[in-house]
């Protein structure tokens, strides 16, 4: 997701929609047919709502050092309810969470696969 630089309204990009069903819920559409690089370990395998689920949860892990990582703590569950959805519950009600969540300057931006977590590979 990014923002629009003429007026700041969010814009679709890898989430290609977000609704927000109630004060404390994000609902996340992750767009289909986006793959990750060709290359091992993942080999072009598409991304999903678990790698995204699985992204943010590592911003939010002791020891990371994403500098908005505090108001990440605002959020209390995130979880995949589909292959392509992401529902994220937060404390309390959060208006800028997209803000948090979006590209440009955000840590969330850059989505890793899981895979170079394996031993082989660095961790990140």
């Amino acid at each position: 997701m990014d923002f629009n630089p003429k007026d700041g309204s969010p814009e679709p990009g890898l989430a290609e929609s977000w609704e927000f069903p109630n004060d404390t819920t994000l609902i996340l559409r992750i767009r289909k047919g986006v793959n990750f690089h060709n290359l091992p370990p993942v080999s072009g395998r598409e991304f999903t709502a678990a790698d995204a689920v699985w992204n943010l949860e590592r911003l939010r892990r002791p020891g990371a050092t994403y500098i908005w990582k505090g108001n990440l703590e605002k959020i209390d569950k995130i979880e995949a309810t589909d292959r392509y959805t992401v529902k994220i519950t937060l404390k309390n009600p959060f208006g800028p969470v997209l803000f948090y969540l979006r590209g440009n300057y955000s840590a969330a931006q850059v989505m890793l696969d899981k895979e170079v977590e394996d031993p082989v590979y660095p961790q990140v």
